[in-house]
């Protein structure tokens, strides 16, 4: 029995082989479940920066920062809307347990790569992302860098027993 353990080829076999076949899905429609495959990869990847983080900056002031938000307050809303929502109730939260009114979600290939913010004049507030150049985005992160999966020992990579 052989063990694969090489962090690249796990990358590989685990995440990027699956949002492969979400990518072939028409319309664009595997984004949605694209998303509940690579927010839990960002957060992983948040995480890791902030256990290295020696400037003293928290969890949503790191990812302000990498998703070129405003502020913290921006990243959490992202966080609560997209991350709480797609990985618990599996579409975008528009109510949260701290925060009553969360912005609405507008997702489109016409829109960037990371989330921003705007407002339709009116008082409602939207998040636009294309699901696609977010998902690249993020597995972008580990493919420049795979070892950075197993920089969490608290939830190793798991290994491949090949016969």
């Amino acid at each position: 029995m052989n063990l694969v353990t090489d962090p690249k080829t796990l990358f590989e076999r685990w995440f990027e082989s699956a949002i492969a076949k979400l990518r072939d899905l028409p319309n664009g429609d595997g984004g949605t479940a694209g998303l509940m495959v690579v927010l839990p990869l960002f957060e992983r990847y948040i995480s890791i920066l902030l256990a290295n983080e020696k400037s003293g900056r928290g969890y949503y002031e790191i990812m302000s920062a990498e998703l070129q938000l405003a502020d913290r307050d921006r990243a959490k809303l992202f966080w609560t809307t997209f991350r709480h929502g797609f990985c618990h109730t599996g579409m975008p939260l528009g109510q949260g347990d701290k925060i009553k009114n969360l912005p609405k979600v507008l997702l489109s290939g016409e829109f960037g790569e990371l989330p921003r913010f705007q407002s339709d004049g009116q008082g409602n507030e939207f998040i636009s992302l294309d699901p696609w150049k977010f998902i690249d985005f993020v597995l972008g992160i580990y493919q420049k860098d795979p070892t950075l999966l197993a920089q969490r020992s608290d939830a190793p990579l798991l290994s491949i027993f090949a016969a």
